[in-house]
């Protein structure tokens, strides 16, 4: 039994971990140049022309970083290198890799220091945190960032885009303290798993749903399309994780009988998303998503293996390959692919979207479904692991540096699979010692 000093110690190691986790995912959502306090700047353009981005921002998280490996090593020494879960590793190593072939190297440098800071600081923070720990600071920080939002939207006439932005088509939307809708739209779908969960777990049946319907309004009014359908398909999903748990050596038939149901429904309303697909064309419904899918997937064609070099794709100037393969509202206006996984792919190849996908999808949609340890947060976990990689594939996140969605999916990924890169290595040391063995055994025995 723990004494009182060391149980006040863990209590304040513990809050220190998640005002960490906070301060990181403000930095990402807000920032220290807030739109609706600031006002608006074609941000886009200057980081198109020049390959820039938000110092002050960079250099925040470059302090958590240090904070975070100040105080792990102090607990640690040098474990605390190998303290990253085994597969966000490889792939950071992989990007880090990617620079010897980068079309643009010391932009690339850059992005990928800070993609390498922002992951390993939240994965070291998040393995030392427990479940309801975690869910707790995202809890602390949405009730922040939804309070700054209604606040901007009441005062600020920024608090809403504008026809005098960089993109006048999508005045009247809201977007609170976020610099753009769809960022305000993941953010309230975020907020809103997270308050039905706690409402959910401490029987608050009085704050969390006021918390809820403001975070569900927000959404409403951003008109973020993709944000909106695809908060009932992760509720869905986290609903699917509890209900089949008990079940788990059924899983696979469960599982293969909610995709046959997706597939019936797909046959049933096929001229109804045939219509939907089609307004994926149109530049002012979606942003001409499947005219930029069609540029990218042609260039990862063409280099399929290695791809461009971690963040050398877009916004790197002239430089960059898309003016090879398009001119126009593409080339000049356009500073991602509207796909996290087709991103990835044109920056590292179809070996670091593989990883990718490991690190990010395959290994924790496996430790959701089998984990014995999640109890009753692997409702919230799971529709939160769900909603970012379903949205990934209308929107850019995965690997994605500094974004808020990447830093949650990090949380996420940290939290379900705990094995870090030593604990690998140790137990494949171990087995190669135990099959050297077998074998010299054998030869003797001959």
């Amino acid at each position: 039994m723990n004494s009182p000093s060391e149980q006040g110690s863990e209590q304040h190691t513990s809050h220190w971990h998640q005002w960490i986790l906070c301060a990181a995912l403000f930095v990402a959502w807000v920032g220290f140049s807030p739109v609706f306090i600031f006002g608006e700047a074609d941000t886009q353009l200057v980081s198109l022309e020049a390959g820039g981005g938000d110092l002050a921002r960079q250099c925040a998280f470059a302090a958590l970083f240090a904070a975070v490996m100040w105080k792990e090593w102090r607990e640690e020494g040098i474990k605390v290198l190998a303290s990253v879960p085994i597969w966000l590793a490889v792939v950071l190593l992989w990007c880090l890799a990617s620079l010897t072939w980068a079309i643009d190297p010391m932009i690339a440098v850059r992005r990928v220091m800070l993609l390498v800071m922002v992951t390993v600081s939240v994965s070291l923070v998040v393995r030392r945190m427990k479940y309801e720990e975690f869910l707790n600071a995202l809890f602390m920080i949405s009730i922040g960032i939804l309070f700054l939002d209604w606040i901007a939207l009441f005062v600020s006439p920024y608090g809403v885009h504008t026809a005098a932005g960089p993109e006048p088509e999508l005045a009247g939307d809201w977007r609170g303290a976020h610099i753009h809708k769809n960022e305000t739209g993941a953010f309230a779908a975020i907020a809103t798993i997270v308050f039905l969960d706690r409402m959910i777990r401490d029987r608050s049946f009085l704050i969390c749903p006021v918390l809820m319907l403001l975070s569900i309004c927000c959404l409403i009014g951003t008109g973020s399309k993709t944000s909106l359908g695809l908060l009932f398909v992760a509720l869905s999903f986290g609903v699917l994780a509890v209900t089949i748990w008990p079940y788990r050596r059924f899983q696979l038939v469960i599982c293969s009988l909610v995709i046959v149901c997706v597939l019936v429904f797909l046959n049933f309303y096929n001229r109804e998303i045939s219509e939907i697909v089609g307004k994926l064309d149109d530049p002012g419904a979606f942003t001409g998503r499947t005219q930029i899918w069609a540029i990218a997937s042609a260039y990862f064609v063409d280099h399929p293996y290695l791809g461009a070099g971690y963040g050398s794709f877009w916004a790197i100037g002239k430089a960059s390959p898309i003016f090879q393969y398009a001119d126009g509202w593409v080339a000049e206006q356009i500073d991602h692919t509207h796909n996290g996984y087709l991103n990835i792919a044109l920056q590292v190849g179809a070996v670091g979207l593989v990883l990718a996908l490991i690190t990010a999808v395959i290994a924790p949609a496996k430790g959701i479904f089998s984990s014995e340890h999640l109890g009753r947060d692997r409702f919230a976990l799971a529709a939160l692991f769900f909603f970012i990689v379903l949205r990934d594939f209308l929107e850019d996140s995965i690997l994605d540096r500094s974004n808020p969605c990447w830093i949650i999916l990090v949380g996420v990924v940290a939290s379900v699979n705990r094995e870090t890169t030593a604990e690998v290595f140790r137990a494949v040391y171990a087995r190669y010692r135990r099959l050297r063995f077998i074998a010299r055994s054998v030869i003797s025995h001959m």
